[in-house]
């Protein structure tokens, strides 16, 4: 975390690209002059004056320091990330008292999992004709009782009590989509580039947005498919709180679906400056009126935790439990048996310990939550391209330069971060 601690710019009208450079030589420079006892600053826009040090060996030990998923401009509250949980003392003995009751309860399962498989499956002669969904930190839900609903781009329901969800929030969305418009949004000003988030169908494709800002602080991920036209598909979007790209994974018909980042500048809440958001939730609309919804919306739901896969695949399967006796089963489908089963249907004591087993598990996830937060380095899936910057400015990339050593100082192989650190530390 030390490199993390440098200055961070999170001023309007700044340029991004500028300060993301301006971060790494502040980290180049704080290693050389901390740990290698130079001034390696001097190099960044000419070769060094007193020390054998080339500009192009300032750039390749800039390289090193490049690879950060990090953006020029820093988040307006909190950490920026990546980040890493940090847990004091006492939340760490709160964490293990947790986990030790999780695993006691899980075991408790496990020793009688036969007995309770064998009353299942007498249990699934008879399946109720009602589907399965998650009921763990459930926000709301919407047309889940009833037939998909219709919308004719006139029709918006609106909601006050649930999604009032922010940037830094955990949260889901699915529902079940057939058409074009805003599918469910919370936005200000009823207008395309108002502050808040929205799920949308936007030329055939999901698009999801968070904007605090439309122009320079905002999220956007659309779907790099369309939707095949003509009949209803599951949709859902998870967002992990990170405030980038990153953290947003959209699905479609259970399945995890290629995305391409549209923009990736999100920095400041919707309740900047200790504002109060107050927007209410809006199904069908809410992003105009050009884009209101058409077509049919059903099983709409939110979440405030992040939904995993396979409770994804599970919403998407589409069919009430009784559609599944006596057939052979997806293992989505298999799962939404034996989950409606412990939730409902299984002996007292099972359906008990089921019960307390999933609040222990809602209990650590929300103390999880609570952690404090570190900066961290970490590293790029895909290296970032490094240039020698003549005179030093970000916009003028020169050459491409390599991660390298000073040729004057003694060499080991060091081709990322950790192997510059096993040099600089090495005794030889």
């Amino acid at each position: 975390g030390f490199n993390r601690n440098h200055r961070g710019n999170t001023e309007d009208g700044i340029v991004p690209e500028e300060y993301a450079v301006e971060y790494v030589v502040d980290r180049v420079e704080t290693t050389g002059a901390v740990f290698l006892g130079l001034t390696l600053g001097c190099a960044r826009c000419h070769n060094h004056k007193y020390d054998p040090l080339t500009q192009k060996e300032f750039y390749q030990i800039f390289s090193y320091f490049n690879n950060v998923p990090e953006l020029g401009r820093a988040m307006k509250y909190g950490n920026s990330p990546p980040l890493m949980p940090a847990p004091t003392a006492e939340q760490q003995t709160k964490l293990a008292a947790l986990d030790a009751k999780i695993v006691q309860q899980e075991q408790w399962l496990a020793a009688r999992a036969q007995k309770i498989d064998a009353a299942r499956r007498a249990w699934e002669r008879q399946m109720p004709n009602v589907r399965w969904a998650p009921a763990s930190m459930r926000d709301g839900e919407y047309f889940t009782q009833t037939p998909p609903q219709a919308f004719d781009g006139s029709r918006v329901e609106v909601d006050e009590k649930f999604g009032k969800f922010d940037i830094d929030d955990l949260w889901s969305v699915s529902a079940w989509v057939d058409g074009k418009g805003a599918v469910i949004t919370r936005m200000s000003g009823n207008k395309p580039e108002g502050k808040g988030y929205g799920l949308h169908v936007k030329d055939g494709k999901v698009f999801f947005h968070i904007t605090s800002n439309w122009v320079n602080d905002a999220l956007r991920v659309e779907t790099v498919k369309p939707l095949a036209p003509g009949r209803a598909h599951h949709v859902a979007v998870t967002y992990t709180g990170s405030r980038m790209a990153e953290g947003v994974r959209v699905y479609v018909d259970g399945q995890l679906a290629e995305t391409t980042t549209v923009m990736d500048t999100l920095y400041r809440p919707f309740r900047n400056a200790g504002g109060v958001y107050k927007e209410p939730v809006r199904v069908g609309g809410g992003a105009g009126k050009a884009n209101q919804f058409q077509g049919t919306l059903g099983e709409i739901r939110l979440y405030s935790r992040v939904l995993t896969e396979e409770e994804i695949g599970m919403l998407a399967v589409g069919q009430p439990l009784s559609a599944l006796a006596g057939k052979k089963r997806t293992q989505a489908e298999q799962r939404q048996v034996e989950l409606h089963y412990l939730e409902t249907a299984a002996a007292p004591n099972v359906r008990q310990t089921w019960q307390t087993l999933a609040g222990l598990r809602e209990e650590r996830e929300k103390l999880e939550r609570t952690f404090p937060t570190v900066m961290v380095m970490a590293e790029m899936a895909k290296r970032r391209e490094t240039h020698l910057l003549l005179r030093g400015q970000y916009d003028k990339p020169g050459e491409v330069v390599e991660p390298g050593l000073p040729a004057f100082l003694p060499q080991r192989p060091a081709t990322d971060r950790l192997g510059f650190a096993k040099w600089v530390v090495d005794p030889q």
